[in-house]
């Protein structure tokens, strides 16, 4: 397995995993289909919809996650779930 495989298999896991943020939310990180994606660009558009998401929150985290979801749909990425 090359370095690059490699390095794009571990992205992907990463990508698709539901990491904790530094104060200790979950932080949820959908999987995206990364061919033709600005990873630095991605980076900053899952925060800005995440800012986003947060500055009007809806009681239900299922709702959040799902304007989420739009946010980054909008912005042009393709979701794989």
């Amino acid at each position: 397995m090359s370095f690059q495989q490699l390095s794009s298999l571990s992205l992907i896991a990463l990508l698709s995993a539901c990491a904790l943020s530094s104060n200790g939310d979950a932080t949820y990180h959908p999987s995206i289909i990364l061919q033709g994606v600005d990873l630095r660009q991605y980076e900053t558009d899952r925060r800005g919809c995440e800012s986003s998401v947060e500055r009007n929150p809806s009681n239900l985290e299922s709702t959040n996650q799902i304007r989420f979801r739009e946010c980054l749909i909008s912005k042009g990425y393709k979701l794989m779930s």
